[in-house]
Order: C-alpha cells, then sequence, then structure tokens
C-alpha cells in the first residue's frame, strides 16, 4: 500500500508539470502561435517561440496585431483593437472564478473534504471546506491514527478561509502565472469540529486483601468540539485544462472542549481499582489537523493537497492600461 501512496504522489507531481503553452492569436489572417509569454507591456508583447527552429529566441510583435492571448492557466488577454501599430493598449482579462476541489484520499491521514474557492478580485478569493474525518480514512492504522492500536474516532469539520494570492497575474504586464487563482498564496483559516472518539484499554482490580486479581475491557467515549485558527501557505497550479491542483501547509493554535460521555463499569466496591492500561500511547491525534490529545489549547498544525477543476463562465477580470 505504500507504493500504491508514493506512486499517487508522485503522479500527481507530474501531472502539476506538464502544463500547457501560452498561445498568441492574431488579427490577421495567421495561424495562433504557441509561446511563452515573458512580458505584455503597453503597446508590445514578448514571447519565446516553442518551434525548434526558433527555440530560446526572444521576439517582439506590437499589440496592434494581436487580438487576444490564452496564458497557460486557460486566463484569456484580450487587446483593445489600435489605430496603429504605436498607440497605447488597453486590455481585459478574462477566466473563470470559482473551483471545486477535494482532498486527495489516501494521501493525506484521517480526512477527506470538498471545498469551494471564489475568486474575488484584486488578487483575494474566499474558500469553503466541509469535510469528514476517521481513522479509517487512513493507510496508517496505528500511531496517530490509531485505528488498530485502540483509538478510534469520527466527526465532520468545517473550515473558512481568505486567500491573498502573491504571483497571480500581474497587474504590471508581467505574465508570472497563467491564471488569477494560480500561485503562492496565504490564507487565513477559522476551522471547527466535532469529533466522536473512543480510548480502549484494559483495568486491573483485586479484592481488598490484595488477592484474586481480575481484568476487564476499560471503553471511554469522548465528545469534541474544537475551534483552530490556522495561517496556510501554499501554491495552487492551475492547467490549461482548467484543472486545480492546490498544495498548502498550515500552523496556528486549536482549543479543545472534551466532554467524557461514558466509560466502562468496573466491579463493586469491595474491589479496588489498580491500573488503567490504554492500548494507543501517541501522545497527539492526527484528524483534520495535527494537535495534541486531550487538552484544551494545543499547537495545531495540517498539510494537504486538493485536486479539483474550475467552474462557471468565462467572465472579466479587470481591466490593465
Amino acid at each position: 500500500m505504500s507504493k500504491y501512496r508514493l506512486f499517487l504522489f508522485f503522479l500527481i507531481l507530474f501531472s502539476c508539470a506538464v502544463f500547457g503553452q501560452d498561445s498568441i492569436y492574431f488579427r490577421r489572417n495567421i495561424p495562433p502561435a504557441s509561446c511563452k509569454i515573458i512580458h505584455i507591456m503597453k503597446n508590445v508583447v514578448t514571447y519565446q517561440p516553442q518551434t525548434d527552429t526558433s527555440a530560446g529566441a526572444v521576439l517582439t510583435i506590437p499589440i496592434f496585431y494581436i487580438h487576444y492571448v490564452v496564458l497557460n492557466g486557460g486566463a484569456r488577454i484580450e487587446f483593445k483593437e489600435q489605430t496603429s501599430p504605436d498607440s497605447l493598449n488597453k486590455n481585459t482579462i478574462y477566466a473563470k472564478r470559482s473551483a471545486f476541489k477535494m482532498e486527495l484520499p489516501l494521501i493525506i491521514p484521517c480526512k477527506i473534504s470538498l471545498s469551494y474557492e471564489r475568486y474575488l478580485g484584486r488578487r483575494n478569493s474566499i474558500e469553503l471546506t466541509a469535510g469528514w474525518v476517521s481513522n479509517y480514512l487512513s493507510l496508517i492504522r496505528n500511531g496517530l491514527c490509531g485505528a488498530d492500536n485502540g483509538y478510534n474516532f469520527n466527526g465532520q469539520y468545517f473550515a473558512i478561509g481568505s486567500k491573498l494570492i502573491a504571483s497571480s497575474v500581474s497587474k504590471n504586464g508581467v505574465a508570472s502565472a497563467g491564471h488569477v487563482m494560480q500561485g503562492y498564496y496565504l490564507k487565513p483559516e477559522f476551522n471547527l469540529s466535532f469529533i466522536r472518539s473512543f480510548d480502549y484499554g484494559v483495568w486491573e482490580v483485586q479484592d481488598w486483601s490484595g488477592f484474586f486479581p481480575r481484568s476487564g475491557a476499560q471503553v471511554e467515549r469522548y465528545k469534541t468540539t474544537n475551534i483552530a485558527f490556522l495561517l496556510n501557505q501554499g501554491y495552487q497550479v492551475v492547467t490549461r485544462n482548467n484543472a486545480v491542483f492546490d498544495f498548502y501547509l498550515g500552523f496556528g493554535v486549536a482549543f479543545k472542549n472534551h466532554k467524557l460521555l461514558s466509560v466502562s463499569t468496573y466491579p463493586d466496591e469491595s474491589w479496588a481499582l489498580t491500573t488503567v492500561t490504554y492500548f494507543n500511547h501517541a501522545k497527539q491525534e492526527l484528524q483534520s489537523y495535527l494537535s495534541e490529545k486531550f487538552v484544551k489549547v494545543s499547537p495545531a498544525v495540517q498539510v494537504g493537497i486538493r485536486i479539483g477543476f474550475l467552474t462557471g463562465s468565462v467572465k472579466k477580470i479587470k481591466k490593465k492600461q
């Protein structure tokens, strides 16, 4: 199974590395050109052709001859028709502004989720997430996830975050990314989760004389409400065919409210409880994030990979002068 997870991981990395080329569409009867766009300036575009004869060369063409360009992430920059090659240009960016994503199963332990992201403009977007956590979602069956070590949990979590995208389609004319939702980002996030957990072990008792020891199963059932504030940093890739890959890592603090619902019954008072031995000895738990177990306040760390697709119609994003 570990080989399977490793294969999935490298398959995703390979998919993210294979992007479509930029394209230039001309106003005259000239076929579109596949290229790498370097700069989009006020009246010219510089680019590198992706042909065997011109590979590596940097060319410049007046925007007067260009209708629009399509960047590798699918964003389209359309140019207003000019009266002469020397006149200044006004152009508009068009792109899809919404994405649905899913937490990649089996790669990140113990959780699966669905997310909706909406680009709001000015390099900002909002993201809503709802998910389910359970140690039975993980290939890791012991330690932090503990399904085979006597600590089982399941529950739901909800998160809302606001992204600041640092390397979106640039305002200064540099095509630094192929889509307005692509690039490095920071995302403050509020996370709310409701978890039910079962902690298993063995109790041992003896009578007051010290003889006749007995033992039995120890089961403690908890209900926990968690509130976490996290700061995520990550990189999101948008490909030419509207696929989305989101890699992120977050740090923050979690506040926990544990409530003991039930505990296994010991023998009557003629017996003295001597020890309770729990099967799972991990001090941390890995649910929607990694945190300390059975404490009120804990540091929190999360990591994830989400895959998805752009949705909605292609709309105007902003104008560039």
